[in-house]
Parts: C-alpha cells; sequence; structure tokens
C-alpha cells in the first residue's frame, strides 16, 4: 500500500511522535514509506502538502500489485531488485538509487535483526558495504534517503527494504576408510567444491559442481586444501 505521510513539528492536535512512530514501525515491518516533516505548520497542512512538487504525479502514479516509479524513490538494484534475498554470506553489501527532485542527501542503512547501522556511500548512485548478518534468520535491510530539498517545504524522508535470509554452510570432514568425507548444512546453491595444493599462489580449480552433500575425498594423492564456493 504506497504512503505518504505529511506532519508538523508544531501540530498540537495531533502530537508529530505519533507519525514518527507508525513510520518507523511500518518500515520495521518491511513498508516503504515516504514522510515529510515540517518545522511548522500546525494541524491544517494539507494545503501546504497539495502544494508539493510532484506530489500529485506521484498519487495518480500507483498502481494496484505495481512497485511506483515516481519520485521520490529510492531503489534496492544490488544484489537483487527483489524484495526477497538468500545468502551464505556473513555480510552483505548493497547498491542501489535514489531520486528526489533530482537531489539526494543522506543515504543510510539499518538491519532490524541486530539494529546495526551504518552510512552508504553516494547520492543518486549509492552503495552501502559490510551490512553484518545473523545467521538462521530473517535480517530486515532498510536502506533510507533523508532529504531537506527545499522543493519539499520540509525534511523528507524514503525508504527501500530488502529481506535477506542468512544460511552460511557449516561444514564438517570425517575420515572414512580411505576417503574422506565433506559434508555440510546451510550456504545457497548452486555449490561448488574447489581444491589446491598452494594457498599462497591460490591455484584453486573446481573438483565438483553443483556439489550436494557428503562428497568423498581422496585420500591417496598428496596433501590439498578444499573449499566450499556458493552465494
Amino acid at each position: 500500500m504506497p504512503i505518504w505521510n505529511f506532519h508538523a513539528n508544531n501540530d498540537t492536535t495531533i502530537p508529530v511522535s505519533y507519525s514518527d512512530s507508525v513510520v518507523a514501525g511500518l518500515r520495521s515491518a518491511g513498508a516503504n514509506v515516504i514522510y515529510t516533516r515540517y518545522l511548522l505548520g500546525g494541524h491544517g497542512i494539507w494545503y501546504v502538502a497539495y502544494r508539493t512538487p510532484l506530489m500529485v504525479d506521484w498519487v495518480m502514479g500507483q498502481r494496484r500489485g505495481v512497485n511506483g516509479t515516481n519520485q521520490p524513490l529510492l531503489s534496492i538494484t544490488q544484489p537483487t531488485a527483489y524484495s526477497t534475498f538468500r545468502t551464505g554470506a556473513t555480510n552483505l553489501a548493497l547498491g542501489g538509487t535514489a531520486v528526489a527532485l533530482g537531489s539526494s542527501t543522506t543515504i543510510s542503512w539499518t538491519n532490524v535483526a541486530n539494529n546495526s547501522k551504518g552510512a552508504a556511500l553516494g547520492g543518486n548512485a549509492w552503495t552501502a558495504a559490510g551490512i553484518p548478518l545473523i545467521a538462521e534468520q530473517t535480517n530486515l535491510i532498510i536502506v533510507t534517503d533523508s532529504n531537506s530539498s527545499s522543493g519539499y517545504s520540509g525534511s523528507v524522508t524514503f525508504n527501500d527494504t530488502v529481506a535477506v535470509s542468512s544460511s552460511p554452510a557449516r561444514l564438517t570432514l570425517t575420515l572414512q576408510g580411505t576417503e574422506a568425507l565433506l559434508n555440510w548444512t546451510g550456504g545457497v546453491p548452486p555449490l561448488h567444491v574447489q581444491w589446491a595444493t598452494d594457498l599462497i599462489v591460490g591455484d584453486w580449480t573446481d573438483f565438483l559442481n553443483n556439489a550436494t552433500p557428503p562428497v568423498p575425498l581422496p585420500l591417496t594423492n598428496r596433501a590439498a586444501f578444499y573449499r566450499l564456493v556458493g552465494n
């Protein structure tokens, strides 16, 4: 449900904290909300809101079941443009775009799962690296643009979210006769087993593609290092 919320800081009828709490709660539940927060204007700010540049275009651009493309708009496009993503990694890098009357100011990210926060680099094209993930649960990442462009007659924040399922692979190695069995849980297919004889050179080559556990490793060759590679 598209939402653009307007409220004045000095509203004495309905405290602005009500909107602050509702918007924060919606975003923490995975919603993408635009929030314009005026410094002045009291309770009757509807006529100011209707004069917001492009607001009518934004309203008329909404379609049931289709993500809007009218600004202000922040979009997560890397590593996926979908609202969900799976990874076996312990941290995440995101990238995307933000547009708001041609300008973008401060972009930040929050992982609701562990309450970690950080700043993104860039503006209209932004990146955010090193986002820590909690394993074995869904990490809801909120990326928010805080824009104080005078074109909105007040500060405005808008966001996009992605729900990241983190499932890192956990490996075990057991001896069985003349073989060593490589087993694991977790990870995001397709998974590949690679091997190398020299870690300094890093001469990794494929041992088995599209691997499923367990994978028998021969013990008759010279010593080797094995690793599991996935998404």
